[in-house]
């Protein structure tokens, strides 16, 4: 945990390793449980390492490589190579003869003899370059060498590569502002891969769901049902660019391919192309494809070939995928900046649609109507640059959906999932077009589809989790926003205060709403109906006249909605539900379809009934018991 922590770790790593293979021990060998490991690896000092025929020299730099103290320890492998390299042999050791993998003893008889000692240090090289710690490797940007790409495709042919998952590469630059750049290097590897087809690639948020954790290759694979893990690391330092990459298996642990890649001087992309490019290379024999055929030229994957531009891009993307009102706003800012230096720029165009979609779910101070039409206008931007990229169109139909265009929106949405068939965001949004139809059926085959492709994305969860709730489904239900809660980022989507309230836990839902933040949509509604449900009427009117000091927000229709339901006054609550549904576009982010458990005592208000026939929506046949008592004289 030590912030401090650099590649000496890595030092010591390798003196454990090389102690092991040296002696037949580990150098703690006698510690049993993994606290007394652990502790021993702190505090104990090992014992000398004694090994028949190794030097004087080797043994001291295991034992160096072994210091507690970083400071202690040889500065870099290049100094452990170079003092292995300066090794003699012991003039008492018998040389041992090298067989090559395969071959007998006897095939060898020809083959010259080599002093143990540099043998030695060949293997503890071998290790070095080729082991566990991509940033060991010393490979260079000019690609796979053939003994690499032939382990690999021997590695793998008893079966067939068809599934993968790209980890969130390890920022080692020492400055966390540069976390949005090996982030951002992650997605576009990813984004690369799509394109290689027979290819199943984990969606981003499931990959994303093991940043900063110290996983087995094999817990990844169970828990995203891939076959292969991609991982690695980013270094910026001043204007040197360092990015290693390794492929594992999934099944064994076996590294499949690694290698490292460097540049100096502001060319980013050339570092992205060359290790994108090799990977590409490394997966194509294990598809059954020529390992010659590459993916599509970088700058039409990437979509500029303007450097700042791309960096303000991978900038808003981070903040995107953040969410929360204060990074949404950073992220607009910043794919306007992209799109301005080039405005030829599509993914800048549908990363700044992607912003103003979801925006005003984040957000209560900002009206969703002005953000909708700035979406769509970034979508048709992007769309008219590249009319290969799903997001864009998806932006639209969740737009129109939210509007009750219903047909533009079907359109949108199947346009979308042919150009993308694995975008998981496509399909939970296009979920929402139709649970707002009545369709549950569909709705819960795209929503199953997007929880299939990123069975980790808090927001996919949370959407089933809805889903559930509005179909009284509720134990169901609240293990889905169980899981939700246990996911990184985890609050629970919007839905759950009502669904805890609808299950006699009113008190749970109170303090849920207390811990969230003010700009939650929907907050203050909440905090009436917990305090209502609880009988604590007091406070549940002091609140509710609070509602007109926030007449600004732009969920004040539906907060006042909900005051007046709980209260019991249904013919005023169903006009400012109606409202808030036209006005505020409720429907496709609070509500998820006419079934909202909140409408069961509006549905008959001829409001209501006339605002489902204007806009074709089917009503619903579902109630559950009413968790709310009428409110005393004195509290109306």
């Amino acid at each position: 945990g030590d912030p401090g922590t650099d590649h000496r770790a890595d030092v010591y790593a390798w003196g454990v390793l090389a102690y092991e293979l040296l002696s037949g021990a580990h150098p703690f060998a006698e510690r049993k449980s993994s606290s007394a490991m652990t502790a021993a690896h702190i505090a104990e000092v090992p014992t000398p390492l004694a090994a028949d025929g190794v030097s004087a020299g080797v043994r001291a730099l295991v034992m160096r490589a072994l210091q507690k103290e970083p400071d202690r320890r040889p500065a870099t492998m290049e100094e452990v190579l170079a003092t292995l390299s300066a090794e003699r042999t012991p003039a008492a050791v018998t040389p041992v003869t090298p067989v090559t993998p395969g071959t007998s003893r006897a095939a060898t008889a020809n083959v010259t003899h080599y002093p143990r000692a540099p043998l030695i240090a060949l293997v503890l090289g071998v290790f070095v370059i080729g082991g566990g710690a991509a940033i060991m490797l010393r490979g260079r940007a000019n690609g796979i060498n053939a003994a690499a790409a032939s382990g690999a495709n021997a590695a793998v042919s008893d079966s067939a590569l068809t599934s993968l998952a790209v980890l969130p590469f390890v920022n080692t630059s020492g400055n966390t502002q540069d976390a949005y750049f090996s982030d951002g290097m992650t997605d576009e590897l990813a984004h690369a891969l799509s394109r290689l087809p027979g290819l199943k690639l984990a969606g981003r948020s499931s990959s994303f769901s093991f940043k900063g954790k110290s996983v087995l290759a094999s817990e990844v694979g169970k828990t995203l049902g891939v076959g292969a893990i991609i991982e690695g690391t980013v270094r910026r330092a001043g204007d040197r660019l360092r990015v290693t990459a390794q492929l594992t298996s999934t099944s064994d642990g076996r590294v499949i391919w690694s290698d490292a890649f460097e540049r100096s001087g502001t060319d980013v992309f050339a570092v992205q192309d060359a290790f994108t490019s090799a990977i590409a290379g490394a997966l194509r024999p294990m598809l059954g494809q020529p390992s010659s055929v590459a993916v599509a030229a970088a700058p039409e994957v990437r979509g500029t070939t303007d450097a700042v531009a791309y960096d303000l891009y991978l900038r808003g993307r981070f903040l995107w995928a953040s969410r929360g009102p204060a990074n949404l706003d950073s992220a607009v800012r910043l794919f306007e900046r992209a799109v301005a230096r080039d405005p030829k720029f599509a993914r800048g165009w549908a990363g700044l649609a992607l912003t103003h979609a979801i925006r005003p779910s984040f957000n209560a101070r900002i009206p969703p109507m002005p953000e909708f039409a700035a979406a769509e206008e970034a979508s048709r931007r992007a769309i008219a640059l590249d009319s290969t990229l799903a997001d864009p169109h998806a932006v639209i139909g969740y737009m129109r959906t939210r509007r009750f265009d219903f047909p533009l929106a079907e359109r949108e949405f199947a346009l979308a999932g042919r150009l993308e068939p694995r975008n998981a965001t496509v399909h939970s949004w296009s979920m929402l077009l139709w649970v707002v139809r009545g369709d549950t059926a569909n709705a819960f085959r795209a929503i199953n589809a997007a929880i299939r492709l990123d069975p980790l994305a808090r927001v996919t969860v949370s959407n089933l989790g809805a889903l559930l709730a509005e179909q009284r489904r509720w134990p169901e239900a609240m293990r889905a926003f169980d899981q939700v809660r246990e996911l990184p980022g985890g609050d629970a989507t919007g839905l759950l205060p009502v669904a805890l309230v609808f299950r006699g836990r009113a008190d749970s839902a109170l303090a849920l709403v207390a811990g969230r933040s003010p700009l939650a949509r929907g907050h203050t509604g909440q905090e009436i109906m917990a305090l209502v449900a609880l009988g604590r009427w007091h406070e549940a009117r002091r609140v509710r006249t609070s509602l007109a000091a926030a007449s600004g927000q732009s969920d004040f229709l539906w907060n006042s909605a909900v005051a007046a339901v709980v209260f019991g006054e249904h013919e005023r609550a169903a006009e400012f539900f109606v409202q808030s549904f036209e006005q505020e576009a409720t429907f496709g982010d609070i509500v998820r379809s006419p079934c909202y458990p909140l409408f069961d005592p509006v549905r008959g208000e001829r409001v209501f009934k006339a605002f489902l026939a204007e806009h074709g929506l089917p009503g619903c046949g579902l109630r559950s018991p009413w968790p709310f008592t009428p409110p005393p004289p004195e509290a109306k």
